[in-house]
């Protein structure tokens, strides 16, 4: 079947967006947090800072929160979802002098998220204050095998296990994550396709705890930069940490757009307002994604557009962190088994 994964991730809000960003205007100050949420933010031993990918604004106040972390002496880790797992190994030799190369060296401009330079300040102040800076995103080839498999096409069983992937969702948490993927596919896929998806976006979730389990030191705060659907309390990672470290101490920020859908009370810690950023409307290429689709399953031939690029694997989206179906075939193909063993030569490949 044809697989949502292509462009899925791109489509996960259906707000419109009123105001074109050029200079941020958001910013940081503990004077933005009520009493409990300064208490919650001085305890935290992990942040999670949930962006819309393409809005500057967020990414102003992510840099502004790790400089004023680093700036105390807190700041010991930072976890990136947009960067994947087989680039660890870059990501620990960073330094001053040789971030400049980043950008080249993991082929950031390839990979389809938005421009670099959103993200560079953020790369440059983990460097600056000596954060261990930890990769928390799937690899393609384990990401292709999670679509084939489930669960143990991407990680190795201990890996499943330590996870607490294996563990059911709440109904509750079910139902908030499928409305979240619906909602994100502009009601354009049934019910129950929304619902074979749920265990990509936990596992998505999980890849980034697994960066932090291997990675982060216990001390100190590590700072997760991630979408803001993978901030949510309910489903997202909070709930798994919940699992995984039950005793730490965990603040989920999200960051919305004016003009967006308010999230539900009770989905973050703290909610930041910024202006909204223009952007074509998702819709319109989801639109076209299905239409494609059912003239396939109508055996007629789609005329191939030489200049058309695939999308890429990853969100501009406010809720962000949906990707496609987790049906497969209960046969594994000859060429792709699930993983077996766990260990630096399960992540290298």
């Amino acid at each position: 079947m044809t697989s949502f994964r292509k462009i899925a991730p791109l489509l996960l809000l259906t707000t419109s967006f009123t105001a074109c960003v050029t200079e941020s205007k958001a910013h940081f100050s503990m004077s933005q947090l009520d009493a409990k949420q300064q208490i919650d933010f001085a305890q935290a031993k992990i942040i999670l800072l949930g962006e819309q990918h393409d809005n500057p604004d967020h990414h102003v106040i992510q840099q502004e929160i790790l400089e004023k972390l680093g700036h105390e002496g807190r700041l010991k880790a930072v976890v990136f979802e947009q960067v994947d797992w087989t680039e660890q190994g870059l990501l620990s030799q960073l330094k001053p002098a040789n971030l400049g190369k980043l950008r080249e060296k993991i082929e950031w401009d390839k990979s389809g998220w938005p421009p670099y330079d959103l993200y560079e300040p953020l790369f440059a102040t983990a460097v600056k204050y000596k954060a261990v800076v930890i990769a928390g995103g799937l690899p393609k080839n384990r990401l292709d095998l999670l679509y084939k498999h489930g669960y143990q096409g991407a990680f190795t069983a201990p890996e499943i296990e330590r996870l607490h992937l294996r563990k059911p969702m709440s109904a509750e948490a079910l139902t908030l994550v499928g409305k979240e993927i619906s909602d994100g596919h502009c009601h354009m896929i049934p019910n129950e396709e929304a619902t074979k998806m749920v265990p990509i976006q936990r596992a998505r979730d999980a890849a980034m705890i697994r960066g932090y389990q291997n990675e982060a030191p216990r001390d100190g705060v590590t700072v997760f930069i991630l979408g803001a659907g993978h901030a949510r309390k309910e489903f997202g990672v909070p709930s798994l940490l919940e699992l995984v470290a039950p005793n730490a101490r965990v603040w989920s920020v999200g960051m919305m757009e004016e003009g967006a859908k308010a999230p539900p009370v009770g989905a973050y810690d703290k909610v930041f307002i910024t202006d909204a950023f223009e952007r074509p409307d998702p819709c319109e290429a989801m639109k076209k994604h299905m239409d494609e689709k059912a003239v396939g399953k109508g055996n007629k031939k789609v005329p191939e557009d030489k200049d058309k690029k695939e999308l890429a694997p990853t969100d501009t989206q406010p809720s962000d962190g949906t990707p496609g179906p987790g049906d497969a075939p209960a046969t594994p193909p000859e060429d792709e088994t699930p993983l077996k063993e766990d260990g630096p030569a399960a992540d290298g490949e």
